[in-house]
Parts: structure tokens; C-alpha cells; sequence
């Protein structure tokens, strides 16, 4: 997280509004690698439940994406948690492949 830190910036966080009512929130930043590359890091956009529709998620995702792109990040790293198998296939239609998996559970007593 060191490394990630300068370049963590109140520009790089997003927040989706309609009217009055919060809907969601997106952060993204990036690191530099020791030969001067971008990478981007990206939190899947963190959208209420009740708001959270794939076609939502996805077009939320390309406000920071493109945020990190403008930075020079050509190699973005992202998680998701809880997402649809609908969103995940909204995501890899602009390239995203993923590269690791977990199976995750929740027990609410």
C-alpha cells in the first residue's frame, strides 16, 4: 500500500448520485513500477444493493477506467466481490480476463 499511496488522490473517487440519493462509489489509483510503468488499481464500483444492476456496474467501471487511462495505466488490476455472472461478462466485453478466482461464503446469525 506504500507505494500505492502517492498517487491516491480525492480525483481519483467517485460517487454516483441520483438527485439526492446515493447510489454508489468507485475508487481507483496507481502505482509506478521501478522502470516508470502505470499500473492501474481499481475497486469494482460499490453500488447499493438496491441500485446494483449489471448494465449500471459496468458503465460506473468505465468512469474510473478512464480516469486511469488518462494516467497512462495500460495494465489494470481490479477486484470484484459478489458481482453477477452477468456484470462479470459486461466487464470482460472490454477486455478483462479473470486471472484469479475465490469462492467466497457468508453465514449471518
Amino acid at each position: 500500500a506504500k507505494n500505492i499511496l502517492p498517487h491516491f488522490s480525492k480525483e481519483a473517487m467517485f460517487f454516483l448520485f441520483e438527485g439526492e440519493t446515493y447510489m454508489g462509489h468507485d475508487s481507483v489509483s496507481f502505482s509506478e513500477t521501478s522502470e516508470g510503468r502505470k499500473l492501474g488499481h481499481w475497486s469494482v464500483p460499490g453500488l447499493d444493493p438496491k441500485w446494483h444492476q449489471p448494465e449500471l456496474a459496468f458503465e460506473f467501471a468505465l468512469v474510473g477506467l478512464n480516469w486511469l487511462y488518462a494516467q497512462g495505466c495500460r495494465q489494470i488490476t481490479f477486484q470484484a466481490w459478489g458481482e453477477s455472472k452477468e456484470t462479470l461478462a459486461l466487464f470482460k466485453t472490454f477486455g478483462a480476463t479473470v486471472t484469479e478466482f475465490e469462492l467466497g461464503y457468508q453465514l449471518v446469525l
